[in-house]
């Protein structure tokens, strides 16, 4: 069985809130049937082939989760990887055209709007899904840095507020700035509203990071799954408004996908040029790399720290004195 028929076996179940549905107990495959609003003959080969890519298990007639399937497909769960899928779903239509991509050295699509005029507009559905795939790295960025030291943090492109939130339950003394596109921080007001308690240590900006100046005030700059959108020159840009912003001692936190290496190839590679597929010039960037544009910038203090699921933090400081 192929890998993409695969996915889509997963797709299907997910769309159809199989495992969610199977998490609390196994059940026959008639239940089963009524829930997924499938016919019984295409309902029985679904659900018999994903018990042979072992997503479900059967036992006599009842079928249940997996294992890996109750840790990482249930909603709910914070290692629940639906939005992902979900995410790499959407990017399929630009995957079968890889081949016009390479040839052309361009996206051969501009569903993905946001990478395309400045980044001034975002349809709703990259936004929301942006905000579903957050949860893994944002539970994985707390894992890797602690911010009792950070008093006001900036999260540059915060999107609908999943990071701010987080954040603020876990630091009872941080603030947060969450800056990002009209449209965005709609949403976000929407996301935040039912959560008084934090969204009062929650300020939404309205603006555009590349066009406008950084807001100033936060000691911490955090740019989460940013920096790999944006060309060199782009990206160089919204660091030097990040130096600006800061005071001095600040910090900044670049946290996404880098490559551990300039030379040797990796699965990051593959990253990398899926986002090629979607952005005319994003990539995923290596540590010495990431590092060097700090540098260039004039920041000092760059610590580089490898994460899971290929996600990386550097860190860096605003020097006490200008350098």
């Amino acid at each position: 069985m192929t890998g993409a028929f695969r996915a889509q076996l997963l797709s299907v179940a997910l769309k159809r809130d199989l495992f969610t549905y199977l998490s609390s107990k196994s059940l026959k495959f008639g239940q089963l049937c009524e829930h997924l609003k499938i016919p019984r003959k295409p309902c029985l080969l679904f659900l018999e082939s994903l018990v042979a890519i072992k997503l479900l298990k059967k036992t006599g007639e009842y079928y249940g989760n997996s294992s890996m399937s109750a840790t990482y497909l249930v909603k709910g769960r914070p290692e629940y990887q639906g939005a992902n899928v979900k995410l790499f779903e959407s990017l399929y239509d630009a995957c079968r055209e890889l081949e016009t991509a390479l040839v052309e050295d361009k996206p051969t699509t501009t569903n993905f709007a946001y990478f395309f005029d400045d980044g001034d507009d975002i349809s709703s559905n990259y936004a929301n899904l942006m905000h579903e795939s957050g949860v893994v790295p944002t539970l994985l960025l707390m894992e890797y840095y602690d911010f009792s030291d950070s008093k006001w943090l900036l999260d540059v492109g915060g999107g609908s507020g999943r990071l701010a939130a987080t954040l603020t339950s876990q630091y009872s003394g941080l603030g947060v700035v969450l800056f990002d596109l009209p449209q965005i921080c709609a949403q976000a007001q929407d996301y935040l509203t039912p959560f008084p308690s934090l969204s009062s240590r929650i300020e939404i900006f309205n603006g555009n990071f590349l066009r406008d100046a950084f807001p100033e005030g936060p000691d911490t700059i955090l740019m989460m799954r940013i920096v790999h959108d944006w060309p060199d020159d782009t990206a160089q840009l919204l660091l030097r408004k990040a130096y600006k912003a800061l005071p001095p001692g600040g910090k900044i936190l670049i946290f996404e996908t880098m490559r551990t290496s300039d030379d040797v190839p990796d699965e990051t590679f593959a990253i990398s040029l899926l986002m090629q597929l979607i952005s005319p010039a994003g990539k995923v960037r290596s540590f010495n790399e990431v590092s060097e544009m700090l540098r260039e910038a004039r920041f000092t203090n760059i610590e580089v720290t490898p994460a899971a699921y290929m996600y990386t933090l550097v860190s860096a400081e605003k020097p006490l004195t200008n350098i």
